[in-house]
C-alpha cells in the first residue's frame, strides 16, 4: 500500500546495500501521468543491473488500465487526414501504447514481491476507479435538488430525536 512505500523502499536499500549492492527504483504512476520512452528505459536499466523496483498497487493497476484505456480510444478514433491535429494526436496515442506494452512485458518477466497480498487481492478492498467517457453532471446536482430529499430525511430524524 501507498502508506508503506517509504518504508519498503528503506527497507529494501538496508538489506540490500549490506549483501549485494542493488539498485533500488521507485516507480510512480497514475492516470494523469505522461507516458514517456525514458520511464521504459529506467525498467529496462533496472532488469539490465538486476535492480529492485518498488511500487503502489495503484502504481501497477494505473499503468495496465492508462494501457487499456489507450487502446479503446485508437480503436475508437475516426480515420483522421494524414496531416490533420487529429491524425497526430492518434501517432502519439499509438506511441504512449508501444510504451506501455513495453513497460507491461519487463513486469511479465520479472518476479513481484506482494506487500499485504490479502489486501491487494481481495476484490472489494482492493479496486481502482477508473471511469472512461466523458464526464457529466449527476442529475439534480446543478441546482442542488440532489441533496433536498437526504438533508428533509436528516430533518425527519432530528425533529424526532431533539424535537427541533
Amino acid at each position: 500500500p501507498k502508506a508503506l512505500l517509504e518504508m519498503s523502499r528503506a527497507q529494501m536499500r538496508e538489506t540490500f546495500a549490506n549483501i549485494i549492492a542493488k539498485r533500488i527504483y521507485t516507480l510512480k504512476f497514475d492516470r494523469s501521468t505522461v507516458v514517456r520512452p525514458s520511464m521504459r528505459r529506467s525498467l529496462e536499466n533496472a532488469v539490465r543491473n538486476r535492480g529492485v523496483v518498488v511500487a503502489t498497487p495503484t502504481t501497477i493497476k494505473s499503468i495496465m488500465l492508462v494501457y487499456i484505456e489507450a487502446l479503446r480510444r485508437i480503436h475508437d478514433s475516426p480515420a483522421a487526414a494524414p496531416d490533420s491535429e487529429a491524425a497526430q494526436g492518434l501517432k502519439d496515442m499509438q506511441k504512449q501504447v508501444k510504451e506501455l506494452a513495453s513497460m507491461i512485458k519487463l513486469f511479465r518477466g520479472g518476479v513481484m514481491l506482494l506487500d499485504e497480498v490479502d489486501l491487494i487481492l481481495h476484490p472489494l478492498k482492493s479496486e481502482l476507479n477508473f471511469p472512461l467517457g466523458e464526464k457529466w453532471d449527476l442529475d439534480g446536482s446543478a441546482d442542488g435538488e440532489r441533496w433536498g430529499l437526504p438533508i428533509h430525511i436528516y430533518d425527519a430524524f432530528f425533529y424526532s430525536e431533539h424535537g427541533k
